[in-house]
């Protein structure tokens, strides 16, 4: 979602986006991650998340922080021409992320099912949902 010329209207269109990460998760599920996403929105990101362990649970949910900056350099694919123009008109670049998701522990690899919102400023909103394999190293 994204600002047209007035403070209220929105612009929303969809793509599709892939991602890599690398990351570090402590004893205490602090995790530490540094990310490249790329679609008609491409970022590089750092972020924190804390994931809650329980011992007798097989699904670990998590909450997650971070910052990035688009980089339109990568971009996978191209969203309509308001998107290509948004910069042009002011849009910032840098983003601010929350995010809220799950994680399936299995014997050498986890999976992840994740909601991230990306905030632009106060002018443009990146909603994405996600599924992931994490493997362990």
């Amino acid at each position: 979602y994204q600002q047209k010329n007035g403070p209220i209207r929105f612009d929303k269109y969809t793509s599709g986006m892939q991602g890599l990460s690398f990351g570090y998760v402590t004893k205490k599920g602090h995790a530490f991650e540094l990310g490249l996403e790329v679609s008609a929105v491409s970022n590089i990101y750092g972020g924190y998340r804390y994931i809650w362990r329980p011992e007798r649970f097989s699904m670990w949910p998590f909450l997650g922080l971070g910052v990035g900056t688009a980089v339109k350099s990568i971009q996978l694919s191209q969203g309509p021409a308001n998107a290509e123009n948004y910069d042009k008109f002011g849009g910032t670049q840098q983003m601010g992320f929350g995010t809220l998701g799950v994680l399936i522990p299995v014997v050498e690899v986890g999976i992840k099912v994740e909601m991230r919102a990306m905030f632009y400023g106060l002018d443009r909103m990146v909603l994405s949902s996600g599924l992931g394999l994490i493997v362990y190293l």
